[in-house]
């Protein structure tokens, strides 16, 4: 359910009432203890809600079956209004360091459907070189150090060597169904949340390749554009709905809860750091 945007005006607006700089400082706090988290996720705060899907009441109920049944209505939202959206993939470039250069791939889907539903979703791929040449990176003379994939939120990373790639220079991303972790090789029934990512389904691809990629389901090409200059990156809030009443501790709330946007999360302010050594099924270092 991979979207180019998200259109404010087809949502609706929850609740303000800080002003953006109160909120963002909310949203990064550090690292924080239950109690701070629980201050956190309680609070009121700015996010965006699909209106015609009620999914608070029955997250409050802890009832996986119900919850799951009130998640179609994302999907039949979602075949109605898919086509007035083509894909569409976030680029990023920025220099963390010295003799370091980072290229961020960023996607937006509708809904995770997986074992904790929540409106919206950001993903990313983030490819590292160690220099700062722009232009013979941009010319393909350096060849990338090393790759991340985003897994719930950490930034599994194997060397580039290691990566699956479709004609050498594109990394291959298999996508968990529903929860949209991403993954280096197929992986079944992983984790906690079950995840699934096999090549059985649809595939995207960008310009040329299209035509070197084999998908069971349908190739389609997305389209490129510069992340950093979207006018909705700098919004403070919450992409999907935020729902304060859940009867799950306060350190599992969040992932009940709408994403914030790119510019809001730790691959943005430390890409580096948000790396993670792979040693996951799926990373290709099992």
């Amino acid at each position: 359910m991979l979207l180019d945007r998200v259109v404010l005006a087809d949502y609706a607006l929850g609740v303000v009432n800080q002003d953006p700089d109160s909120v963002r400082d909310m949203l990064h706090s550090g690292d924080a203890g239950a109690e701070d988290l629980s201050a956190r996720y309680d609070a009121q705060l700015p996010y965006l809600d699909v209106p015609t899907v009620d999914l608070a009441p029955v997250l409050a109920t802890a009832d996986e079956a119900k919850i799951q049944e009130t998640a179609q209505g994302y999907v039949v939202l979602y075949s109605t209004i898919a086509a007035d959206y083509p894909a569409r993939v976030y680029v990023r470039m920025t220099s963390p360091g010295p003799n370091t250069t980072v290229v961020q791939y960023w996607f937006f889907y509708f809904v995770n459907l997986s074992r904790n539903v929540h409106e919206g979703d950001w993903e990313l791929v983030q490819i590292v070189f160690d220099s700062e040449n722009l232009e013979a990176i941009g010319r393909g003379l350096i060849e990338p150090s090393s790759v991340s994939y985003s897994v719930h939120g950490d930034g599994i990373t194997v060397p580039w060597a290691q990566a699956q790639k479709i004609e050498s220079t594109h990394p291959r991303v298999l996508v968990a169904l529903g929860s949209h972790a991403n993954y280096f090789t197929p992986i079944e029934d992983f984790g906690e949340l079950l995840d699934k990512a096999n090549a059985d389904g649809d595939a995207l691809a960008h310009g040329s390749l299209v035509s070197q990629v084999s998908a069971k389901g349908q190739v389609r090409s997305y389209e490129l554009e510069l992340l950093e200059t979207q006018g909705w990156l700098s919004f403070p809030g919450r992409w999907g709905e935020m729902v304060t009443d859940q009867p799950w501790p306060p350190d599992l709330r969040a992932i009940f809860n709408g994403p914030t946007a790119p510019a809001f999360q730790d691959p943005w302010t430390a890409p580096i750091e948000w790396q993670v050594p792979a040693s996951v099924p799926g990373s290709g270092q099992d």
